[in-house]
């Protein structure tokens, strides 16, 4: 299904299958949410340590097609040091979930909506994307058609 976000498809994979989330919002990949984004990375990586030890690396990641542009914002839970190196200008590939967190900041609880990143890869290594989009293709039990 076309998205102004990306490309989202509507999964059925069976549950035994799928990686449940921790408290954070991490390992997500849902039986019901999957988006894959070919997307531009328009801000430096911020990298946050949650309160538990995880480390979560944020950017903005910005979509232009037919529809106009959109900006998406990426959190990726525990990525590799390789997750840190993404910077503005980067075509990258962004699989995962959508996902709206709540979390406590400044004494007040907030909401932020997001992709929850399982991984992000350089569209420069082309054979790695595609392996990485058919997986996610095939654990949904989906097609690249609508």
């Amino acid at each position: 299904m076309r998205h102004p976000l990306g490309t989202v498809l509507p999964t059925g994979f069976p549950s035994k299958d799928v990686q449940q989330p921790n408290n954070e919002g991490g390992n997500i990949m849902s039986e019901h949410n999957l988006v894959i984004l070919r997307a531009q990375v328009t801000s430096e990586p911020r990298v946050t340590e949650l309160a538990s030890g995880t480390d979560v690396v944020q950017y903005d990641v910005k979509t232009v097609d037919g529809a106009g542009t959109a900006s998406v914002p990426v959190s990726w839970f525990d990525a590799p040091g390789a997750g840190r190196q993404f910077g503005p200008g980067d075509e990258v590939v962004v699989i995962g979930s959508v996902r709206r967190r709540f979390f406590r900041s400044g004494g007040a609880t907030v909401s932020r909506t997001d992709v929850v990143a399982d991984e992000v890869l350089s569209t420069r290594r082309q054979r790695a994307v595609q392996r990485s989009v058919d997986l996610a293709l095939a654990q949904c039990q989906c097609s690249q058609s609508p």
